[in-house]
């Protein structure tokens, strides 16, 4: 992604059989974002993106970072034994509402890190960076736990060492 995309009043779905990036201006504007790739997909601009809705790598990493709040739904699948799912928001919560799968999952929040009852994280290791609280409380799975760490708020993640 090399240049602006989408609308925060629209969907944008992004498709590779290989690498998805960005550089210089490709900042992704949606109001929900999915797709898929075979190789890494590394998001890293100051994008605008609403909510995550379905996102598949099958072989590689997963990295999104959002200039705002960020609502992630649907399944986030990372199929490969050692893929890493990173979601940075800089400004706002956020919130888990979908499946999430990988082999190590790390959230870093200006705000909240916030799951539904009904959403699940299956991972190996879990990293967890908030600002205002970590609330976890889902149908998760989860081995280990690396970084927890918030300075003010809850501090829960449910199914720690299952």
């Amino acid at each position: 992604v090399n240049a602006a995309i989408g609308s925060t009043a629209h969907s944008v779905k992004l498709t590779s059989a290989g690498y998805i990036t960005q550089s210089g201006s490709g900042i992704i504007n949606a109001l929900a974002l999915s797709g898929s790739s075979v190789g890494n997909t590394t998001l890293t601009a100051s994008n605008n993106i609403a909510g995550l809705s379905g996102f598949t790598v099958s072989a590689g990493n997963f990295t999104l970072y959002d200039a705002q709040a960020l609502s992630v739904s649907g399944t986030e699948n990372l199929l490969s034994a050692t893929a890493t799912l990173a979601l940075k928001t800089i400004a706002g919560d956020l919130s888990l509402n979908g499946i999430l799968n990988a082999a190590t999952v790390t959230f870093v929040t200006a705000g909240e890190a916030k799951q539904t009852s009904s959403s699940a994280i299956t991972t190996n290791l879990i990293n967890v960076t908030a600002k205002t609280g970590i609330n976890l409380v889902g149908a998760n799975h989860i081995q280990a736990v690396g970084t927890r760490s918030t300075t003010s708020g809850p501090n829960v993640i449910n199914g720690i060492g299952m």
